[in-house]
């Protein structure tokens, strides 16, 4: 992952969420440990819970006190300029969206937005007579 953790203006908005949360170092160690897969968040911190001995106790409290609860999708932080355009490039030949996610490593979540996104960005064809 090359993300600048001194840096996080120009990191995915969801990664930069999360580091705002916890700061970029722990952000990115979460990232490279468990990008792209839901996780469940205590609303109270468990020492027991895979996040603690990855992101330290104090950092996963924090994660707690903004998403206990809830089912967190963690950031994989990955998904760079050089990659979104090979994954639209793929999109518009037609290939399934789970077979690009398989492909290019990105989360077939991810694949499915950019579609989304590409849909509502093509013009509207105009009716003839219009």
């Amino acid at each position: 992952m090359s993300l600048d953790p001194q840096d996080m203006t120009h990191w995915p908005s969801g990664l930069r969420d999360v580091g705002e949360i916890i700061g970029p170092r722990a952000a990115l160690a979460l990232a490279r440990m468990a990008g792209g897969v839901s996780y469940y968040i205590p609303k109270q911190p468990t020492e027991g819970h895979p996040f603690v001995g990855v992101i330290g106790a104090e950092a996963f409290a924090a994660l707690c006190g903004v998403y206990g609860g809830d089912e967190l999708t963690v950031p994989r932080g990955e998904c760079d300029g050089a990659k979104k355009r090979e994954i639209l490039r793929l999109l518009a030949e037609g290939l399934p969206q789970r077979r690009i996610a398989l492909a290019t490593g990105a989360t077939q979540r991810y694949v499915e937005m950019l579609a989304a996104q590409a849909r509502r960005d093509q013009p509207q064809p105009r009716l003839p007579g219009l």
